[in-house]
């Protein structure tokens, strides 16, 4: 396992270790500090202080990321390129078209066009906060045009969030900016008392202070989310669930990500009940499955991916296209794979190769967990 991803898992140790490893003396404190999971011998192979050409097993790999600071090697790629720039700018990519494009404004075909050339900066500096907030004064007195035009400022202000998520900024600097930007999106929806729109602000929120590791506030930021899905839920009649699915799917995840399985499983559970029918609920199956696995349960992860995978066929049968259905599928053959790979290594690669198959079929799809799970998939079937 000599792929740039393994020898960025090596860095990271180094770095944590605070020294390189060039000596017997140096592999030895790294096994002492590492409370000698792993020999110094292994670790020594591991650098090629030592020669060796056999593979090292996934339980080594695994815990030199647990060393790092991460669940195992998987969640070290998974998070690793979460922190990307590239992949910033992937998860926002999709977003920033359909809201752009949606708007029909001077301004916003202008940003699109800089996106579009990556000049980042500049497509994030027509949003002049100064001229934004003329715009709202106006609207505050022209109160007969308020409620219909304050949704374009709305979305303004969250394609403006998306554009400095993708400025080359250090990450203080980006979580200062779209926290001002979020607050004041806030501010106008609750003028408006603008449930989904108050929904999608902090999900959106959250997710981006999710994706830099500042956990605690993803967490509150969520628990605001969760409140706007149930009262939309409520207001709804329960017709309209998918809010509530999607940030309970959400939480769980950055519950999952801390390895807070038990608390997981609370979110995940009540997501099910609604019986949301809809990708949310493909995924929601998917994580139950995974709370499953890492909780020793295997039989009822089994059953989780099996149902997993039976809704996304029966998904992709009416709306073969939506990327979010075909993502999901990958994804329960991945981790389905990951299952059966202790006892059927046949079957398991079979399950690697069909999802790898459907993450390049969608390689030219802007989303960043498309890129993620293909080295996640390449990964493993070099293990195997």
């Amino acid at each position: 396992m000599k792929s740039e991803q393994f020898k960025s898992l090596c860095q990271a140790v180094e770095d944590k270790f605070g020294q390189p490893l060039k000596t017997t003396s140096n592999f030895e404190a790294l096994a002492n500090a590492m409370k000698h999971k792993l020999s110094a011998s292994t670790l020594k192979r591991i650098w090629g202080y030592i020669e060796d050409r056999d593979q090292f097993s996934q339980t080594t790999v695994d815990i030199l990321a647990g060393y790092v600071g991460f669940q195992d090697f998987n969640d070290f790629l998974k998070r690793s390129i979460l922190n990307s720039h590239d992949q910033r700018v992937l998860h926002v990519a999709t977003e920033i078209a359909g809201k752009i494009t949606a708007m029909h404004s001077d301004r916003c075909e202008k940003a699109y066009d800089l996106f579009q050339c990556r000049r980042y900066e500049e497509a994030y500096a027509l949003f002049d906060p100064e001229e934004m907030h003329a715009e709202r004064q106006t609207l505050c007195e022209n109160f007969t045009s308020y409620t219909d035009n304050i949704y374009t400022l709305i979305n303004e202000l969250i394609i403006k969030a998306h554009l400095a998520w993708c400025c080359n900024w250090t990450k203080e600097e980006i979580l200062k900016e779209i926290s001002e930007i979020y607050n004041e999106a806030l501010t106008l929806s609750k003028a408006i008392n603008n449930h989904n729109c108050l929904w999608e602000i902090y999900q959106e929120w959250a997710f981006k202070n999710m994706q830099t590791d500042n956990l605690e506030q993803a967490f509150a930021l969520y628990e605001h989310a969760l409140i706007q899905a149930r009262i939309i839920c409520m207001e709804t009649q329960e017709e309209y669930v998918y809010p509530l699915t999607s940030s309970l799917s959400d939480i769980s995840v950055l519950l999952l990500w801390q390895g807070m399985y038990d608390q997981a499983e609370v979110f995940l559970k009540e997501a099910l009940q609604h019986n949301d029918r809809t990708f949310a609920d493909l995924y929601v199956r998917i994580n139950l499955g995974i709370v499953c696995f890492h909780t020793g349960r295997k039989e009822e992860s089994a059953d989780y991916y099996t149902s997993a995978l039976k809704l996304a066929r029966k998904l992709l049968k009416n709306d073969p296209e939506l990327q979010e259905i075909q993502f999901g599928h990958a994804i329960a053959l991945y981790h389905w794979g990951e299952l059966c790979e202790e006892s059927n290594t046949a079957k398991a690669k079979k399950c690697y190769l069909q999802a790898l198959k459907i993450l390049k079929k969608n390689s030219e799809i802007p989303n960043v967990f498309y890129s993620t799970y293909r080295v996640m998939c390449e990964a493993q079937l070099k293990n195997l």
